[in-house]
């Protein structure tokens, strides 16, 4: 799936704005190499530049594109390519206008009819609308077959359904830990947990990231069986001193085994990964005693590992969050190396140069003031300084720099040398060095 433009009529500090997330700049063959079938857009900007209102309306388009179209007070068009058919692509336009949405597939466009539940579940034919009229049943395969939301900041609330809502559930969130989860247990991210171990087997890169980070996978998961005959996993499971739950060893089944069979026995329930454990210098850690950012990272990777669709949307709002900068610089490279070859639209919002500098000028949208489009300078492996000083307009100089040129020029020789070793490596020390040889 492949967002192309969004039109917003009225929406906050947004009036007649089109947002074009291709913008007609060619791929090159080094980001085809890298990204593969990805396609990831990043929204960089200062607080307040209007990132997160977008993405909260891309996440109310399908949250009411069957029921409560009013509460989206605004007109638009959304743009996407989805395919349908193996290889081939269909470009799909929503436009909605008033309360009324169509759908235009390949140029077709018809009228999708809202569902009520007044007076009877039903769909409203509406008697105004000349073209052809259909139901969101019949469009279904045209429309993301999930969206996945991750993040706390997102300026919209209430994304979740209540228990009594009739209706497609197209919008899913992640899982908010607010740092107080100790067991796996009924998250809902098995399938995440043995998508991430198969690729620590199979994908060198994957492995190699994790360590970087300190860590690695135990070989073993606690998991509760549901199922009469578990002759499969027998040899693989040892027993655990919590009440229900054995100790399976993952990676052993996974050298031994398909991981198609894995994925089965998850699907169907057979199987709960209740438990697991990373690899530090100073020990063994189970969830419970895992950092906040540790938990917070893992169980979102867990969660989208877990939901991997083709077809599918992830919007995930400043994914750096609890992370030190040793993680977030592999962030992309990782998710990356796990699902170069699915089909799905990547939307972050992010304000690191350690995720900026791994994406390439064309998936990143850049908000200041008014201006929305692509950064004007080549992102990809750019210095820090490069990228802070064009993105976010970080040239002011601080107090402290203003201090110590100030100090600097009124200094001896003598007084600047040591002044210059004080300094840690950086622009700032760069420009002294040069004008202490003038």
């Amino acid at each position: 799936m492949k967002l192309r433009k969004l039109w917003i009529e009225n929406y906050k500090k947004y009036v007649n704005r089109t947002i074009d997330f291709t913008e007609n700049i060619e791929v090159s063959q080094l980001q085809k190499e890298i990204f593969g079938k990805m396609n990831i857009i990043l929204f960089s900007g200062e607080n307040g530049s209007g990132k997160s209102t977008i993405l909260g309306f891309i996440v109310y388009i399908f949250k009411y594109i069957q029921r409560f179209r009013e509460k989206l007070n605004s007109d638009y068009i959304l743009e996407y390519d989805i395919e349908i058919n193996k290889g081939e692509n269909t470009r799909i336009v929503l436009k909605k206008n008033h309360n009324d949405i169509y759908i235009s597939i390949n140029g077709d466009t018809k009228y999708i009819q809202e569902y009520t539940i007044k007076n009877g579940k039903r769909y409203i034919h509406n008697n105004e609308i000349k073209c052809k009229q259909v139901t969101l049943d019949d469009i279904r395969d045209y429309l993301p077959v999930r969206l996945f939301v991750l993040g706390n900041d997102l300026g919209f609330s209430n994304i979740d359904y209540g228990s009594r809502y009739i209706g497609e559930r197209i919008i899913h969130s992640g899982i908010q830990m607010h740092g107080l989860i100790a067991t796996s247990r009924g998250y809902g991210v098995s399938l995440g947990i043995a998508y991430i171990y198969n690729n620590c087997i199979k994908n060198s890169v994957v492995n190699n990231i994790l360590e970087s980070w300190g860590f690695k996978l135990a070989n073993y998961v606690d998991i509760y069986l549901n199922m009469d005959d578990d002759t499969i996993l027998k040899k693989y499971m040892h027993e655990t001193d919590v009440e229900y739950n054995k100790r399976f060893d993952i990676v052993q089944f996974l050298k031994e085994n398909t991981y198609e069979v894995l994925e089965k026995l998850i699907e169907s329930q057979s199987i709960y990964i209740n438990e697991f454990y990373i690899i530090k210098k100073d020990g063994l850690y189970p969830i419970r005693l895992m950092s906040t950012g540790e938990k917070t990272f893992l169980f979102n990777l867990f969660f989208l590992c877990s939901n991997l669709i083709d077809n599918s949307i992830v919007i995930w709002e400043e994914p750096e969050t609890h992370l030190n900068m040793k993680w977030s610089k592999q962030m992309i490279p990782l998710l990356t190396a796990l699902a170069r070859n699915k089909k799905v639209q990547w939307l972050f919002s992010s304000h690191s140069t350690y995720l900026i500098k791994y994406l390439f000028q064309n998936q990143i949208i850049r908000l200041e003031d008014d201006y929305i489009g692509k950064p004007n300078f080549n992102t990809f492996l750019a210095n820090d300084t490069e990228i802070n000083n064009r993105l976010f307009n970080d040239n002011h100089i601080n107090y402290f720099e203003n201090r110590v040129i100030d100090i600097f020029k009124n200094a001896d020789v003598s007084l600047k040398s040591d002044i210059f070793d004080e300094l840690g490596e950086s622009y700032f020390r760069f420009i002294l060095y040069k004008s202490m040889e003038t």
